[in-house]
Formats: C-alpha cells, structure tokens, sequence
C-alpha cells in the first residue's frame, strides 16, 4: 500500500510539475505569478499540515459537501493522502525544473538558434526516428560510467591520502 501511495503521488506530482515549470520561468507576472505563490505555499508549510488541510479542512466545507464527487473524494483518507503528497511533490519537482530551465546558459540557446534549431527541434527528431528511449538509456549509462568512474577516483584518492584517518588494527 505505500508503495502504491509513493507511486501514484510522485507519478501525478510529476506530470503537474513540468507546465508548472515552464509556466514559472515565464517573463509574464500573471502566469509565473500564481506557480510561485503555489509551491512558496506547499514549499512553506509541513506535509503534516497539508494532510490535515485536506483531510478535515477541506471536508468540512459545506461547497464540498454539496457536491457529490468532491465528498465521496474528499471522504476516503487515501484520496486525500495522494492529493497532498501529489500537491506536496509537486511543488518541489516545479522549482527543481525550473531552476534547470534557467540554469541553461543565454549562450548555449543563442548557439542553437544560430545552427537552426527551433524549439521544437527534439519533438521533430524523436517523431522521425522514434529513439528516445534509446538517447535516454545511453544518456543514463554514460551518466553511470562517469558516475561510477568518479567514486573510484575519489576511493583511490581517500586511500592514498588519508590513509593515517584509518583506525590502527592491535
């Protein structure tokens, strides 16, 4: 059962998480506006909060009660335990993404706009070649390989020099 609550609440927080995204990097107040008070909300307040917000505030609303859907919803604990871990993640996941999105570099989306791509340019290559899964599993192996070749790296360095940190065996 918790399995299936951290499935179905990071799945559904990640899904909300990327327009989210996209719309709080927006130049426009109107659109990122609303992102940022929403995760600076979810962002600010204990998980612990957020479930009793939505498990005994928001039941208790007579516009809930009245509606048959929101208080058959709004009834089962589960439901309201996904919403706020879905809620809760999504928050997260959207300032995560965008801090990636404005991490990108001017000069790296200038360089791509001077050797033609659109912003649709991946979108046009995956529908031709059908491969993402492919450059994401090599992106993900190579990631592993550096990944792993770092921390061998670093052992190595940590045994040769700090060896005297050793605990001296009697």
């Amino acid at each position: 059962m918790t399995l299936w609550l951290l499935i179905a609440s990071v799945a559904c927080g990640f899904c909300l998480s990327i327009p989210l995204a996209v719309a709080r990097v927006s130049s426009r107040r109107w659109i990122s506006g609303p992102v940022w008070f929403y995760t600076y909300v979810f962002r600010g307040t204990p998980l612990y909060i957020q479930l009793l917000i939505f498990y005994s505030g928001v039941y208790s609303l007579h516009v809930v009660r009245s509606v048959d859907l929101l208080e058959h919803f709004f009834r089962e604990g589960l439901n309201c335990t996904i919403l706020a871990f879905a809620l809760n993640t999504c928050a997260y996941t959207t300032e995560i993404f965008a801090g990636a999105i404005r991490a990108i570099p001017y000069g790296e989306i200038e360089a791509a706009r001077a050797l033609g791509m659109s912003p649709w340019v991946a979108r046009d290559v995956n529908a031709a070649t059908y491969a993402s899964f492919e450059a994401f599993g090599i992106a993900a192996v190579l990631y592993a390989c550096i990944a792993f070749a770092l921390v061998g790296l670093f052992r190595l360095c940590e045994n040769r020099w700090l060896a005297f940190l050793r605990p001296m065996g009697h």
